[in-house]
């Protein structure tokens, strides 16, 4: 198999989530250089060249970001190999394991672990909408195995976000095992709204055992 890097050019995925430029080898230093800063060369009415700054740099950054967590996260598609875990148990496990501070306040904030839920919950529409359409499915379209597979870039994308020195998400995030249960779905229907559920769950246990925003 080809790395997750791959298959997302393949079925044209990171197009749909607007991060589809591409770092080409062949550019100059300087070029590149000048890119980074956002600056962009441009002809004035007399042929001469210059160079200002182009608006967009901010964004093109992000994409080349995201084309780069992309190879991190894994160098395989997952391969829908079943992980066993109890949904309600689990989650619950992993909410009271999470480091507290000195006000007995989880590190981990609601505003972390409620961002991940919402890229949660879009998918899940669109797998909803899938079943809808098709009542006696119990594998996901390709187009949504491979949007379930992009869940594990958010991931990494939250954990390059959090600045705080307690790497409260990384750790959060290793904890409740989410790379590999996410690995675990694969095409399968009923591994993912399982999941869906988990991750709900750990919503829940963080706000029940006092997680919050400072």
């Amino acid at each position: 198999m080809g790395s997750l890097q791959d298959a997302l050019k393949e079925s044209s995925i990171l197009d749909k989530f607007g991060v589809s430029e591409k770092i080409h080898p062949e550019k100059t230093e300087k070029h590149n250089y000048q890119q980074q800063r956002g600056e962009k060369s441009y002809s004035n009415s007399n042929g001469s060249r210059y160079t200002g700054y182009n608006n967009n740099a901010t964004v093109s950054m992000r994409r080349n970001n995201v084309n780069n967590l992309a190879e991190k996260v894994v160098t395989k598609i997952g391969t829908g190999e079943a992980v066993d875990y109890d949904i309600v148990k689990d989650a619950e496990d992993v909410i009271q394991s999470l480091k507290r501070d000195n006000h007995n306040t989880i590190d981990l904030k609601t505003n972390q672990i409620r961002k991940f839920l919402n890229y949660v919950n879009v998918l899940r529409n669109k797998v909803d909408i899938y079943c809808a359409k098709n009542l006696m499915a119990t594998t996901l379209s390709p187009e949504l195995t491979m949007e379930v597979e992009f869940l594990r870039v958010n991931i990494v994308y939250l954990v390059g976000r959090d600045t705080d020195k307690s790497n409260a998400v990384k750790k959060f995030v290793e904890k409740a095992g989410l790379l590999e249960k996410i690995a675990a779905i694969g095409n399968n229907i009923a591994r993912f709204n399982k999941f869906c559920k988990f991750v709900e769950a750990l919503v829940a246990f963080h706000k029940f055992y006092g997680g919050r925003d400072r």
